[in-house]
């Protein structure tokens, strides 16, 4: 049995659908659970609409909801291939757009939120994509289920940070979720979202579908989970300021769990918590590229990893450096931030002909912003030959 999760960067347009499909075609004959993120930005634009609600702007706020209604009504007309999947859609549009139309008049008038009234407005991101995918594999007959995540994963009441009754939720993955295998192979549900034992709908913090997939997995439980996302798993460096970045292949749940805690987004802080308990292997994939690189987290601690996370705090650059640079005596690091575009490629000739392996190199999650570590004598030299060639108008510290 696997887990797999389809997170807002890969589910924003028609090609991320498709490279859904293909994979779920791919897999279709294994038990699967599949788990749902909103669409994109859906989230940040509920909450966003939901806030000016309650500073009075009502009619800007409405615009926010119908542009969001709008946008996956686009979506929908070109991914359905037949017209009662797509009018079945339309309709759930409406409704919800009048529900939500009705929660923000209300937050207008009191000009408050609370936090139940919150969770169950931005819970409107899942709602309308697992609605939206469910047509779209209909659409390409495949056999599926749904079941809504909030019967099965029971919370406290901690709206927007809640955490999971794992007993509870043991319980209804027995009775509710395991049963609907013996009748189908895949099972659709919510990330993000559950619900308090009142039967309100909870929201268990942000990028906390992995935390669902992670959970249910372990609970199932399942042979592997798979987090697809739009990169081909955890790079050394942010692949999207950043060209030929390198695949961090494998980590412990261990080292995975400081990175996120240090701020890597494609791990929810929580996630690791199950799945490192059972043994089970968590992957990062890219949906556009299955077949490409990934990185695994298992109990396996890989001893050489180098990867840079920076943590903006008060417009201040923190950096955390790979944990065998701590306490090292005679070693040096470098800050180097330029938009120069040759920096990258003097910094790489000049470590690997002159240094290596007495100095080593990181770009940082930050854009323009590049680190070298080493030897101090050695990166004394490194700065003084990069300061003549390049940097005289640049910032190094």
């Amino acid at each position: 049995m696997l887990i797999m999760k389809f997170g807002g960067s890969v589910l924003k347009d028609i090609s991320g659908f498709q490279s859904m499909l293909s994979i779920v075609q791919a897999y279709k004959k294994e038990k699967i659970l599949i788990v749902i993120s909103a669409l994109d930005i859906s989230t940040r634009i509920l909450s966003k609409a939901l806030i000016m609600a309650s500073q009075g702007l009502l009619e800007q706020a409405q615009e926010l909801i119908l542009q969001l209604i709008e946008k996956h009504r686009i979506l929908a007309g070109t991914l359905f291939s037949d017209s009662q999947g797509y009018d079945s859609y339309i309709e759930l549009l409406d409704i919800h757009k009048k529900r939500l139309y009705k929660i923000l008049l209300g937050v207008s008038i009191t000009k408050e939120i609370s936090g139940r009234v919150q969770d169950f407005f931005i819970s409107h991101g899942e709602l309308l994509a697992l609605e939206c995918v469910h047509h779209f594999i209909e659409s390409h007959s495949i056999q599926h289920s749904l079941i809504d995540a909030r019967e099965i994963i029971i919370t406290d009441n901690t709206f927007g940070s809640a955490r999971p009754y794992r007993e509870f939720t043991k319980k209804h993955v027995q009775d509710k979720l395991l049963p609907l295998f013996n009748d189908y192979n895949i099972l659709m549900t919510h990330g993000f979202i559950a619900s308090d034992e009142q039967g309100n709908t909870t929201t268990m913090g942000t990028e906390s579908s992995n935390l669902t997939a992670s959970l249910l997995g372990s609970l199932l439980p399942a042979s592997e989970i798979i987090i697809w996302t739009d990169i081909e798993g955890i790079r050394n460096s942010d692949p999207k300021h950043i060209a030929d970045t390198t695949s961090i292949r494998y980590l412990s749940y261990e080292q995975a769990e400081k990175l996120a805690n240090q701020g890597l987004k494609v791990i929810h802080v929580s996630m690791l918590e199950d799945p490192s308990k059972s043994g089970i292997p968590v992957t990062i994939r890219s949906a556009f590229n299955p077949n490409g690189e990934f990185t695994t987290i298992t109990h396996q601690e890989n001893t050489s990893l180098q990867i840079m996370i920076n943590i903006s705090h008060n417009e201040q650059k923190y950096f955390v450096l790979p944990d065998h640079l701590h306490n090292k005596n005679n070693t040096q690091l470098l800050i180097i931030q330029s938009s120069n575009p040759f920096i990258k490629k003097a910094l790489i000739h000049r470590i690997s002909n002159d240094y290596s392996p007495d100095i080593s190199c990181a770009i940082s999650y930050y854009a323009d912003v590049h680190l070298v570590w080493g030897n101090k004598d050695n990166i004394d030299t490194l700065q003084m030959n990069l300061f003549n060639e390049f940097l005289q108008e640049e910032s190094i510290q």
